[in-house]
């Protein structure tokens, strides 16, 4: 969550950064008036609870002033917890600052390869298949079958397909145990976990709850390692971990609702790369993270 304190300091900053995101920065005037209004009722409120000290031990002031003066205060700090709890809203939607180094891009046409790795590969087949025509006619995907268990947008492998899934499951793992120790972690989460993340209440339609519980599926491990290392101490950084675990998302936008095959599937399978670092090793560390997650296209040949 981007900083109270600097959008007070220098609003103009962070309106600028936010605008490189497409972010309407009318948002960032309204909630620095808001951000004001917080310090001077809280201000207010100290001030009148100083006096109400004050007069508790005044034997010349009545008891019915007093009581006045309390009832005020209650009132003033339920009218702040409401203004805070507004102010907590707007900053959830508010994205982060871009990275500096970041290149600034509007549209597709302003994007640029900051980085190419693996195979060229160059299809010589003038009407190539695609994945899930293959993976049928292989028999090691049945998407009919997934369909009548869960409706669309599921997978269900079998034979070699299963085994295949396992195997790259236990080959991401393996080549990553010497680096990152192994986590398997609950695939539910509190509502709290997921708003830590910023997935709530940003993404609150793409994720699947259940109300009963109030507890949510996970879109990713990085939920719940996130969750797992929140407010601990490190005498040792940076700390590695890797999540194996399922991921759920609805894809109800219109450009995952109707894409078919392993891209925009409900339920998959995913091992998450997670670390803990300082803010001066951060982009040493991601350079390193990127390496690791890209080895398995270099090893495989893709």
């Amino acid at each position: 969550m981007i900083d109270k304190k600097l959008i007070i300091e220098n609003r103009e900053f962070v309106k600028q950064e936010l605008a490189k995101k497409g972010f309407d920065v009318e948002y960032i005037d309204a909630l620095y008036k808001i951000l004001l209004e917080i310090r001077s009722q809280t201000t207010n409120i100290n001030e009148q609870s100083k006096l109400r000290n004050e007069l508790g031990c005044d034997p010349l002031v009545s008891v019915d002033e007093k009581r006045r003066l309390r009832r005020k205060i209650v009132n003033m700090q339920k009218d702040l917890k409401a203004l805070e709890k507004y102010c907590q809203d707007i900053l959830l939607e508010i994205p982060n600052l871009p990275d500096p180094a970041a290149p600034v891009g509007n549209s597709s046409a302003d994007n640029i390869i900051v980085f190419s790795s693996g195979n060229h590969y160059e299809c010589k087949v003038s009407a190539p298949l695609p994945h899930w025509e293959i993976a049928e006619a292989l028999g090691i995907m049945d998407t009919d079958a997934a369909s009548k268990i869960s409706g669309s947008g599921f997978c269900l492998f079998k034979g070699k397909g299963a085994k295949l899934l396992r195997a790259l499951i236990n080959y991401g793992i393996s080549i990553n145990e010497e680096k990152y120790t192994e986590i398997i972690s609950p695939h539910l989460v509190t509502s709290e976990t997921l708003t830590h993340t910023g997935h709530l209440p940003k993404f609150a339609d793409e994720q699947y709850k259940c109300e009963r519980d109030g507890l949510w599926l996970i879109p990713t491990a990085e939920v719940p390692l996130t969750a797992a290392v929140a407010e601990n101490t490190f005498d040792c950084l940076p700390v590695r971990y890797m999540g194996y675990s399922l991921a759920f998302r609805r894809e109800s936008g219109a450009s995952g609702r109707d894409t078919r095959g392993l891209q925009r599937v409900h339920e998959f399978h995913k091992l998450e790369l997670f670390k803990v670092t300082s803010p001066n090793n951060a982009s040493k560390e991601l350079t390193e993270l990127l390496d690791d997650c890209i080895r398995p296209i270099r090893d495989l040949g893709l």
